[in-house]
């Protein structure tokens, strides 16, 4: 089988067209104009390589070498927020992989990087043809390799770090691709915008999940030049990026209120809130590295290292836990502490499997937690020595949450936990004599100069027993 490579936008008529009427998968049915464009390579009424329809799989049957988008999990049919389940806003898997429901694809016809004649496009799986209604498809891009709160500084309620939105609103009396600029915000700026029939096409898809079996799904296709990105936001082909597709009620940002499904998470696990849209943003965002646009471009699924990044609160104590599904050229994973008052600080490494294509899960514990924000982040370093941010966590912590102390019966050591400032202590026999001083940051202070009995160890103000045995 030989797929046809991308070529430049040309100018064709329609005449001598006809289109199929009966819904078969792979077929066009609103097709961009010009008719001949990087969506329909061939110019023809099909988005297949055989020009005809999907027999077995609309992926890798397609004429375009989409990439598929990372998930976290199985995109269920139902929205996270406003919209219902297997309607026009309904994002839906690949039904032969189970996955899949967005892709991306670069193209550049000369092969000649960053020289203005290349094409960045997106293609979105949905549940129903929108036709004219009012809804809305995006692509939210991460370009600066930070997300969420304490390691984008940009990050706000409603936005955990996206810099652009790539937004169609289709079939309202505004409708059109836009190119905007979300950085810090939830209703962005538009930067540049493009003709609604020029840059998106529609076409049947395969059926998707047996929930949806009455519903003919679509794939809703646009694409922008690329050359607007570098120019507003300065992304060149070797410019690492982490994507997210969205749909929306009413072609508003996905970062609003009327945000309906996000691609690639399971809904149900996630509050229909501010919060949880930002949760199930972070998860996406966090479970692969960034990737560059050149890589882009040939098919497959983009590298997905991360399957989870977990944290478990315990006093005095945080136990991580994360696990890959695929590594490649993985040294070790260097653990990140920051807290509200001191910056990122490594705490930890734990070697790496190097590479595998199994399952692999890893743990770290780390003792020294503070009151307040607790930041954890996961950091992957290549046997070549590069460094990838993989996900951060953020643990609480109250007064009430941290034992000031722990008592080690064996040595008589007392050990310190973490406190913002520097506080003294005093230990007092029974008689009420003053037997040892000191100040909480030395840590760790031993007692076997005291004979066995009961002490009261004064921290602050807060007073505690002490048995010497």
């Amino acid at each position: 089988m030989i797929r046809k490579g991308l070529i430049a936008v040309g100018i064709v008529g329609f005449l001598g067209m006809s289109f199929l009427t009966a819904q078969t998968p792979g077929e066009i049915i609103a097709p961009s104009t010009p008719f001949i464009s990087p969506l329909n390579i061939d110019g023809n009424s099909w988005t297949t390589t055989c020009n005809c329809a999907y027999s077995s799989d609309d992926q890798t049957e397609s004429e375009i070498l989409w990439t598929a988008i990372p998930q976290v999990e199985s995109e269920v049919s139902g929205d996270l927020s406003t919209g219902g389940g297997c309607g026009t806003t309904d994002v839906m898997d690949d039904p032969t992989s189970g996955a899949d429901a967005t892709y991306v694809y670069f193209s550049d016809p000369d092969g000649i990087p960053d020289n203005g004649d290349e094409f960045m496009m997106y293609r979105m799986r949905i549940a129903k043809d929108p036709g004219n209604g009012n809804f809305g498809f995006s692509v939210l891009m991460d370009i600066d390799g930070q997300f969420g709160v304490g390691d984008d500084a940009n990050a706000v309620a409603g936005n955990p770090g996206f810099e652009i939105e790539i937004r169609v609103k289709n079939g309202s009396g505004s409708k059109g691709l836009y190119l905007d600029d979300v950085d810090g915000v939830t209703s962005g700026t538009s930067m540049q915008s493009y003709d609604l029939g020029i840059y998106t096409q529609r076409s049947y898809a395969m059926a998707t999940t047996a929930s949806c079996t009455s519903k003919d799904p679509v794939f809703y296709d646009f694409f922008l030049p690329f050359s607007d990105l570098t120019t507003y936001f300065g992304v060149t082909s070797s410019t690492g990026i982490r994507i997210v597709g969205a749909t929306s009620i009413s072609g508003s940002s996905s970062l609003s209120n009327g945000k309906s499904d996000i691609a690639g998470v399971d809904d149900s696990k996630y509050a229909n809130s501010v919060a949880g849209t930002d949760a199930a943003y972070t998860a996406l965002v966090n479970s692969y590295n960034p990737v560059t646009a050149t890589q882009a471009g040939g098919g497959g699924v983009l590298p997905v290292e991360l399957v989870s990044y977990d944290a478990q609160k315990s006093s005095n104590q945080v136990n991580l836990s994360w696990m890959t599904a695929s590594e490649q050229d993985v040294d070790y994973f260097i653990i990140q502490h920051a807290d509200d008052n001191h910056g990122f600080r490594n705490i930890g490494q734990v070697d790496a499997a190097g590479n595998s294509d199994q399952l692999m899960y890893y743990q770290f514990e780390f003792k020294e937690v503070t009151i307040g924000n607790n930041y954890f982040k996961l950091v992957e370093s290549t046997v070549n020595g590069e460094e990838n941010d993989l996900g951060l966590l953020n643990v609480v912590y109250s007064s009430s949450d941290v034992n000031p102390y722990t008592f080690n019966q064996s040595n008589h050591e007392i050990t310190f936990g973490s406190f913002e400032t520097n506080i003294p202590f005093y230990i007092y026999n029974m008689g009420g004599q003053l037997v040892q001083v000191g100040d909480v940051f030395q840590q760790r202070v031993t007692l076997n100069h005291l004979e066995k009995g009961i002490y009261m160890l004064q921290i602050g103000e807060n007073n505690y027993r002490l048995m010497i045995q």
